[in-house]
């Protein structure tokens, strides 16, 4: 049977063009990742806690800065492209979506050098005193990463608001004035923020407030395998995520033991909400419950 699997999956030819939002993302891509190594993302963490893989077990530290700011962006493209098939209504046109990940390039400033270092030096008994970040702070930032100010782009004070008001917890939202961001850019900027950080496909739940700020009429879905084997395991998670797709959800991202997906909220993806297989179970076993 897993031969089957093997011989279907290797005779596809898998290769597709790029859609429309992951070339803005590439283009996004080209343009900061120099000044992202100016900026000194590369060695910054994106987290300032040691977290516990759910994979391995062992603690680890979230992404550097740099891979934390590329990832959103990398996932929100494929949710808009998906949207542009399930909910065009809800989809951002090319500009918008360039312009939502250049707010969100600027969404952790706070973590940043200056920022870490003014934690350090308040009273212990302040609190998120990192996020006490001026529009002169941002501009430095903005200059750094080469993003676009002005005309068609946004201004200064549109990325000081991405940078104080991504989040709501430290208050400093109120501070902030940006009609820009506080439209609908500011819920793909917090769906950007929580994608970078998923570890498995089950951790999609997550997402789920944050899409459904951009559309009512898809949700996230998954598939989940308990077993992971490398090669094998690989082979299984695409002709799983065929089948699924056959049923009208869109591939948004894979993991090493699923898959995450777009489907309407009610569609029939073929999986209801997920397809999971227990840790004991073999290949061929999962073949007969699909």
């Amino acid at each position: 049977m897993i031969g089957d699997i093997i011989d279907e999956v290797t005779s596809k030819k898998n290769t597709q063009d790029l859609s429309a939002s992951e070339e803005v993302y590439l283009d996004f891509r080209r343009r900061i990742t120099p000044g992202l190594f100016d900026a000194g993302y590369d060695l910054l963490p994106a987290k300032s806690r040691t977290y516990t893989s759910s994979i391995t077990g062992k603690p680890f530290t979230d992404q550097t800065l740099r891979q934390h700011l590329l990832t959103g962006p990398a996932f929100a493209a494929r949710v808009n492209a998906a949207l542009r098939e399930l909910d065009p209504e809800s989809a951002l046109s090319d500009e918008d979506l360039f312009t939502a990940m250049c707010l969100a390039a600027v969404h952790d400033v706070h973590k940043d050098r200056p920022g870490q270092q003014r934690r350090r030096e308040q009273p212990r008994n302040v609190e998120d005193e990192d996020k006490d970040i001026t529009e002169a702070e941002v501009e430095a930032v903005v200059e750094t990463l080469n993003l676009p100010v002005g005309g068609d782009h946004p201004e200064v004070h549109d990325y000081h608001a991405a940078a104080v008001a991504a989040e709501t917890q430290s208050g400093r939202h109120r501070s902030a004035t940006s009609r820009l961001f506080f439209g609908e850019m500011r819920h793909w900027v917090r769906l950007m923020d929580a994608a970078a950080g998923l570890e498995s496909p089950t951790g999609h739940s997550r997402l789920d407030s944050k899409l459904g700020k951009i559309s009512d009429t898809v949700t996230f879905r998954y598939h989940k395998l308990g077993d992971t084997k490398g090669i094998p395991t690989n082979l299984l998670n695409r002709f799983v995520a065929d089948r699924i797709e056959s049923n009208g959800a869109v591939l948004i991202a894979f993991f090493t033991e699923g898959a995450v997906y777009l489907a309407p909220t009610d569609g029939d993806t073929g999986v209801k909400t997920f397809h999971s297989v227990p840790e004991e179970t073999t290949a061929d076993a999962v073949l007969e419950q699909l």
